[in-house]
C-alpha cells in the first residue's frame, strides 16, 4: 500500500483503528482467559518487536537509541499499533505485579500449622 504525501494545505491522511476488537482478540487468545498476565506481557513484547520490524522502526544496532513516533513519520496503520501494544504491555505488567503482591499477602496471612 503506497500513500502519497499530502500537498501543502491538503487534509492530512486519516487512519482508523478498531482498538477494542484488537485488544479483546489479543487478550482472549494470549493468556487473559486464565489471568496469565505474564504470558500476555510476553506476547505484547514479541508483537511490539514484530511491529517495529514490519514498519522499519528499529532502534539502531548495539546501544538502544529511543526513537519518538512523530506524526510526520506515520506512513502505515501499523504505526498506530505501537502505542497501543506498549500500553497493553505496561498494563499486563502492572496486573502481574498486583497478583504477585496479593499472593504474597495471602501466604503471610495464613497461619502456620506447625505444632
Amino acid at each position: 500500500m503506497e500513500v502519497e504525501a499530502p500537498a501543502e494545505g491538503a487534509a492530512p491522511i486519516q487512519y482508523s483503528l478498531n482498538v477494542l476488537d484488537i485488544v479483546r482478540t489479543a487478550q482472549g487468545l494470549h493468556g487473559l482467559k486464565h489471568s496469565e498476565y505474564l504470558r500476555y506481557r510476553e506476547y505484547c513484547s514479541r508483537r511490539l518487536r514484530r511491529i517495529y520490524k514490519g514498519v522499519k522502526f528499529l532502534h539502531g544496532r548495539g546501544r538502544f537509541q529511543k526513537k519518538k513516533l512523530e506524526p510526520d513519520a506515520i506512513a502505515d496503520e501499523r504505526h498506530l499499533h505501537v502505542p497501543l501494544v506498549q500500553a497493553e504491555r505496561a498494563w499486563a505488567h502492572a496486573m502481574d505485579l498486583k497478583n504477585q503482591i496479593e499472593q504474597d499477602m495471602e501466604t503471610k496471612k495464613t497461619p502456620s500449622t506447625d505444632s
